[in-house]
């Protein structure tokens, strides 16, 4: 389903395609969305940081790393490209996977261990299949220390500014906000924003605070960006994340609910 404008957003990025660029635990690119933004992104103070110790680095041994979002205890939220085998294009060994939540300068506020690892199923990382770019990695143990993870919300409001938190690589050691983006429009599950990303800020929560309470709307998937060459830095593509959708507050991968989750998720090519 589309919004106003909705088949124009997926006209204008489908002739952009040919130009789109990799994700590379960074983000695919496909050309310019909007020069405007509220405000750039800001690495956060050590104080500050106490307030999302539940966004941290997900480290993939082998590969690179990606941000990520604790949505439950021992259950990580992040993008499907990031922990599915470049080479193969198949999901990672669990085993390769680390969650450090609040990661600062080297350390972490808790460092979470892979049990297991689901990607929405019709993923396809060769075809920067932005659409499905949503994985859940299951703890071994539950994250503890205090760490409140953030919850999935019911939708995205066009009328309420965004947030998003990441590890971009040109700030791997601290996490950045980014205050006041835009929704712009969206295509099926794909959300067009107007958030500044850059390789790294992959699977970062896209956000909105809504009744004065902060949930997680999106996924940070790929950017779009007006050249080739040097560091892709763009407009972010997240893949909608709410609670509807992602269905599986306290599920464990492989239940009929998390079944029910994956045809949730189906989504329209776009192609």
């Amino acid at each position: 389903m589309r919004d106003a404008g909705g088949a124009a957003w997926h006209k204008r990025i489908m002739g952009f395609l040919p130009r789109i660029l990799t994700f590379a635990l960074a983000l695919a690119a496909a050309g310019p969305v909007t020069t405007a933004r509220a405000e750039p992104r800001q690495m956060v103070t050590e104080t500050e940081q106490a307030n999302w110790l539940a966004v941290g680095r997900l480290n993939v041994s082998g590969q690179g790393y990606c941000t990520a979002t604790l949505i439950a205890p021992d259950l990580v939220m992040t993008a499907a490209h990031c922990v599915v085998d470049r080479r193969s294009g198949a999901p990672v060994d669990a085993t390769r996977i680390h969650f450090l939540a609040g990661f600062r300068l080297g350390g972490y506020a808790a460092h979470g261990r892979a049990h297991s690892v689901t990607v929405v199923p019709g993923f396809d990382r060769a075809a920067r299949d932005v659409a499905r770019d949503l994985a859940l990695v299951r703890l071994s143990q539950p994250i503890g220390n205090g760490i409140r993870p953030i919850p999935l919300g019911s939708g995205v409001r066009p009328d309420v500014p965004l947030q998003l938190v990441s590890y971009g690589i040109d700030r791997s050691q601290i996490a950045s906000m980014e205050r006041g983006c835009r929704y712009e429009a969206r295509s099926g599950t794909i959300l067009f924003t107007d958030c500044e990303g850059v390789p790294g800020v992959s699977g970062a929560p896209l956000l909105q605070k809504i009744d004065g309470h902060l949930t997680a709307i999106g996924v940070a998937s790929a950017v779009i960006t007006p050249k080739r060459g040097g560091l892709a830095r763009g407009a972010v593509l997240a893949v909608e994340a709410t609670r509807s959708r992602v269905s599986l507050l306290g599920r464990l991968p492989g239940t009929p609910e998390t079944l029910a989750l994956y045809s949730a998720l189906r989504a329209t090519p776009l192609n």
